[in-house]
């Protein structure tokens, strides 16, 4: 799973923690954790919790923070 999600790295992603959807931009990964900056904040997902990690559907809106308004996903 590791590579798959260094694969994604830098990308918009859903990761589904606890039966929660979080969008945001894949920042990287640890044996224990997954970094996301979300359009708020920076968050850390432990690993034990998450359930799938995908790239977010094309054609969904995110703003990521200091670049700007809002953009679609390419």
């Amino acid at each position: 799973m590791r590579d798959e999600l260094e694969a994604l790295k830098g990308q918009q992603v859903e990761v589904m923690y606890h039966g929660l959807v979080y969008k945001g931009r894949l920042i990287g990964t640890t044996e224990h954790e997954v970094d996301l900056q979300t359009r708020e904040q920076w968050i850390s997902l432990p690993m034990v919790g998450i359930t799938s990690v995908r790239k977010a559907e094309e054609g969904g809106k995110f703003i990521v923070p200091d670049e700007g308004p809002e953009e679609e996903i390419p």
